[in-house]
Order: C-alpha cells, then structure tokens, then sequence
C-alpha cells in the first residue's frame, strides 16, 4: 500500500471513530448533526454509518443513530442491558406500529433510569426519550415503575432523599410512596408532562424471575392520547411486549447455559427465538 493511500485510510478510520465515539457521547444523534458537529461532509458521513450499521455498531431510528448491539457490548454494560438491547429491537418496533407512538425501554443504573432503546412514532409531533440520559427513578412513568419493583433498600433510599424535582413537578415521600402502591397493585403506570409537556405516558414492568429489568413506555401527544380507550390499549399492547421480550430473555438465559460462554450475544436475527405476537385487535387510527 502506498504512502498515500495508508494515510487516506487513516483519515477514513479516524472519522469513523469520530462518528461512533460522538454517537456514544450524545447517546442519539442525526447524520446532519453529525455532519455539521464533526466538519465531515454529509455524504461521507452517511457511507460510514453504513459499514458501521454493516458491522452492529450503529442502529438507525428513522434517521437518529445509536449505539448498535456490539457497540453497547464492547461499552462495558451489564450482560443483562446487552442481551436487552439486541431482543428488544423489533419488540419496541412491533409495539410502535401497533399504536404508532413512540416506544421506549427503560432499565435501571445505580439509582437512576435510563432509557436504553426507543422507537418513535410515526405520526406527526411524536414524543422522543433521551437516550443514555439518566433520569431520578421518580421522573417518568416507565422510571416509576422501576422504582416500584425495586428491592426495598432502594425505594427507602429514594423516598428518603424527601421531595425530589422531576420534570414539573414535586413527588414528597408519601405521594411517591403511594404511586408505588398503586404501581405494584395495578401493574402499570400513567405520566402527563413527561418526558415533556403536552405528552402523556403509559409504563409496564418486564419482570424476569420476579426482578425487574427494565420497562416498556408508551408516549404521545395529549391531543391524540387522551382520547377514550388509548391508555388501556397502551397498557394491552405494552403487556404483550413485555411478555414477549420476557420469553425471549427466558430462551437467551437458558441458550448461554446450554453452550460455552461468548463475550457477545450474536445479531438479533440469530439471537431470537421467537417474534412477537401479532396485535390483537389489528391497530386502528384513533
């Protein structure tokens, strides 16, 4: 290889790590932002995050770019928020074009949520999540569900931080104790004004061997999400999710118990054992 051409791959690779090291930073982010951001022309960013797509690198969201499952893997999170991440894919984009609203998966880091994986919603004025952003287990539906199916140490030390701001409003100890109750007992929960205002939310817990490991969230505009009947069809569609992801973390466990261990799970087209249901009753445009 000439002189010449090693430098010219040098450049490609070192903008290719731009690419993918300024994905991780901002958690999601456009090909135009990224662009602008890195002073790389448009084009050139799009080839990369091509071959970084090619290789499980990136993931494309209708034009956002995150973290792909091999990059989440090589980051050093837990096995558990890696094997999410790959089987959770095509579950957030079956529930999103059943109520075609954004869908957001949710798990818990240290004492805070972070949303992991999102897929928005089609319809105009959609609701996103802040990917990688971490957020008070009390600001959110699907964060409140995981603080309500937390183990006791953390919800006392939670509920002993006393009144805690979160996105509006002001939970005190015995309204967030409450809320938890009420999470528990029902088996999900509802936000208004979050993740902004304007939005309402719907959140159900994806409970393996009775620990939770994430949340399933629903969100959309309160123009189209107040009307009769959506929050319990949110709540439907989402507890379908959740049972399925459920098998699939169940048949992923018992697969890596079955075989030598790796350091990665495989794509997701190799890694799940089943797709998800098809929605009952078909979607309609409400």
């Amino acid at each position: 290889m000439s002189h010449s051409l090693a430098e010219q791959s040098m450049v490609s690779l070192g903008r290719g790590l731009s690419i993918l090291t300024a994905i991780a930073d901002h958690g999601e982010i456009s090909a135009a932002a990224l662009s602008q951001m890195l002073g790389i022309p448009a084009s050139t960013v799009y080839r990369h995050l091509s071959v970084l797509g090619a290789h499980g690198l990136v993931e494309d969201d209708r034009g956002w770019y995150t973290a792909g499952w091999r990059a989440v893997a090589m980051s050093g999170r837990n096995l558990t928020h890696t094997v999410l991440a790959v089987l959770a894919t095509d579950v957030l984009i079956w529930t999103e074009s059943a109520l075609q609203e954004t869908v957001g998966l949710a798990v818990r880091t240290g004492s805070h949520a972070v949303c992991l994986r999102q897929t928005r919603g089609r319809l105009p004025d959609h609701v996103s999540f802040r990917i990688d952003a971490p957020m008070p287990l009390c600001a959110g539906a699907g964060a409140r569900v995981i603080l309500a199916h937390s183990p006791p140490s953390l919800i006392d030390t939670v509920m002993a931080r006393g009144a805690v701001c979160a996105t509006g409003r002001t939970w005190d100890v015995t309204d967030l104790r409450v809320a938890c109750e009420q999470i528990r007992r029902r088996g999900y929960e509802t936000g208004r004004d979050e993740p902004r205002r304007g939005s309402i939310a719907v959140a159900v817990p994806v409970c393996l061997r009775g620990e939770i490991v994430a949340a399933l969230s629903a969100a959309g505009p309160a123009c189209r999400c107040e009307r009769p009947g959506w929050v319990d069809r949110a709540h439907r569609l989402l507890g379908q999710a959740a049972t399925t992801l459920v098998d699939r973390l169940q048949a992923a466990d018992e697969d890596q118990h079955a075989r030598p261990a790796r350091s990665a799970p495989g794509p997701a087209s190799d890694s799940i054992p089943a797709r998800p249901p098809p929605p009952s009753p078909p979607p309609s445009k409400e």
